[in-house]
């Protein structure tokens, strides 16, 4: 093996470290390469930073935008639905929804899946749902899943979307866009990713004087999901 790419392990995975101590090199997040500890193949002490490049996001920043925009569209009661994990995407997620909720005094509403998958997923929305006492006028799902099945789901319950309850969900589906209503989405960007990742790996190979990271910005892609009624009409009405 050349090299390798990590992306967002859990806090406990072994594998930056053990790719490290091999002397491949791996490009993962700046938490992995932080903890790894590793020595290179020559067990030299800067071998392990020689090899590790890292591509990144403000998990932090990501959140607060999605919550700022949710916010501003009027929403006082957001709910979450996140993951059981250590990743460093869940839990700087999860932590700045914490700090957000505690600085506009709003009592955190979320549930956690255990596993992937869409019916995991749309059984933490469920969960969200029947748990609260007031429930949420916003909902902002990290785990991904299906915009149409989760619209689906949402409909069951009896709420409409923007009507009753603004969505945003963080997905690279592409049906989000298509969608009735369309569904406004955070993404990370999965294919700048992977170009900036394989470009740090080939730098590694050949020793290159560049950058050993890449800190990239979330995108959140506004649609009709999360602006309400109100702003949409009056937004209607200026282009007639």
């Amino acid at each position: 093996m050349d090299g390798a790419i990590v992306i967002d392990p859990t806090a406990d995975d072994p594998m930056v470290a053990d790719f490290l101590s091999a002397g491949i090199p791996v490009v993962s997040d700046r938490r992995a390469l932080g903890a790894s500890g590793a020595s290179g193949a020559s067990g030299e002490a800067g071998d392990a930073e020689a090899l590790g490049r890292w591509v990144d996001f403000d998990y932090a920043a990501a959140a607060r935008d999605v919550l700022e925009h949710l916010a501003s569209s009027g929403a006082r009661r957001i709910g979450l639905v996140t993951a059981t994990s250590t990743s460093s995407f869940f839990e700087e997620s999860e932590r700045a929804y914490r700090a957000w909720c505690d600085e506009h005094g709003q009592e955190p509403l979320l549930t956690a899946t255990t596993a992937p998958g869409h019916s995991q997923a749309l059984e933490a929305v469920d969960e969200l749902l029947a748990a609260a006492g007031e429930p949420p006028d916003a909902l902002f799902t990290l785990v991904e899943t299906s915009p149409p099945l989760l619209l689906d789901r949402l409909r069951r319950h009896g709420l409409s979307v923007p009507g009753d309850l603004l969505l945003v969900a963080t997905t690279e589906d592409p049906t989000a866009a298509h969608s009735d209503p369309s569904v406004t989405t955070l993404s990370f960007l999965p294919a700048e990713t992977a170009k900036a990742g394989v470009e740090l790996l080939v730098n590694a190979f050949e020793g290159r004087d560049a950058p050993r990271g890449r800190l990239f910005t979330a995108r959140l892609d506004v649609r009709a999901s999360s602006t309400p009624r109100t702003t949409r009409a009056a937004r209607e009405q200026s282009r007639a």
